[in-house]
């Protein structure tokens, strides 16, 4: 029995009660990192991305194109809530900054929620969710495992740039205006900060990633238009 609208509305709300609980305790976790506030927004703003796509698209599945752009907007809500409550907390943060890093967290959202629609069948929603969070995780961590290959590959070509402006760290890096590729620990763990490298502009990725969101919601509603078509004109089994 599907859940009527009621019901519905219920559940997206507890989505995003739980997500900015699930957020302001990993928040506490990372309280040490007061003397980097901007680490603090990036970590803040990442936790808050993850838990509210995967309860997002676990507590009220849909197929819907609505669907992915409901999470979407839970997930910058609940950071909005937690980035206001950091910002007003150290001080440090402008307006701008939190509007941005919530902007960056509904388009990121986004995108995932769009690949969960694209791959989840009802059955298997569940392992949808899970590696579609594992992946954006390795994705984001890709400056960080990535530098040592680009710098023994190709330290001075494009190499680089690619793999910084593939990562949504980076993005999130660049809604909080903070050079994290450059930040002291960096140096300890990848040769990347000290290759010659640009950020790409946040505006221009986040068209990126909403066009691609929306071309990820395009070819879902393909597939599924040619699953059900091919459904419908299937002969009936004979029965014996």
């Amino acid at each position: 029995m599907r859940p009527n609208g009621a019901a519905r509305a219920a559940m997206r709300w507890s989505a995003v009660v739980a997500t900015t609980l699930a957020g302001a305790l990993v928040l506490t976790l990372l309280l040490p990192l007061q003397h980097a506030p901007q680490a603090l927004q990036i970590g803040a703003a990442a936790v808050t991305l993850l838990v509210g796509v995967i309860v997002g698209n676990l507590a009220c599945p849909g197929r819907s194109v609505a669907a992915p752009l409901a999470v979407a907007a839970q997930a910058g809500c609940s950071s909005l809530v937690l980035l206001a409550l950091l910002g007003w907390s150290d001080g440090a943060a402008t307006f701008g900054s939190l509007l941005r890093s919530a902007l960056a967290v509904a388009v990121l959202a986004w995108v995932m929620s769009a690949l969960v629609q694209l791959f989840a069948r009802q059955e298997r929603r569940h392992a949808s969710v899970s590696l579609v969070a594992f992946a954006t995780l390795v994705l984001g961590l890709a400056p960080l495992w990535g530098g040592a290959i680009v710098d023994a590959v190709a330290p001075t070509g494009a190499g680089a740039d690619i793999l910084v402006g593939v990562s949504p760290l980076t993005y999130l890096a660049q809604a909080a205006g903070w050079d994290y590729l450059r930040y002291d620990w960096i140096y300890r763990v990848t040769p990347l900060g000290s290759l010659r490298f640009d950020y790409p502009d946040f505006w221009i990725s986040t068209i990126a990633y909403a066009a691609l969101a929306a071309a990820l919601q395009v070819l879902a509603a393909g597939i599924r238009q040619s699953v059900s078509a091919g459904l419908g004109s299937a002969p009936p089994t004979a029965v014996t």
